[in-house]
């Protein structure tokens, strides 16, 4: 079976791609590598594991990689997320001392 895995180089999608070899699949990630890869190393030397470096929100390269796909294990996600606004409804957090 081909197996898209999106977030391949992540911590979990490392870790799913390892498992997934290991049940005899064919697996292409994609990930924007955006902490390195090292963690998706001893993938290669299976000869079923390839690599497409890109982002998720790129419909092309998306369409691209999905062609000839049996399933896709969708990881991806992104961890710097900014804070939210403050909401001015709410009372302003106090920085007096009792």
């Amino acid at each position: 079976m081909k197996i898209v895995v999106t977030g391949a180089a992540g911590y979990i999608g490392a870790a799913t791609v390892a498992r997934l070899l290991e049940a005899g699949h064919t697996v292409h990630g994609l990930d924007c590598l955006r902490f390195g890869g090292a963690a998706l190393a001893g993938s290669y030397l299976t000869g079923r594991f390839t690599l497409t470096r890109g982002d998720i929100r790129d419909r092309g390269l998306v369409a691209e990689v999905l062609a000839g796909t049996d399933a896709v294990i969708h990881l991806a996600a992104s961890s710097a997320t900014r804070p939210a606004p403050p909401n001015p409804a709410w009372p302003a957090p106090s920085t007096s001392t009792p």
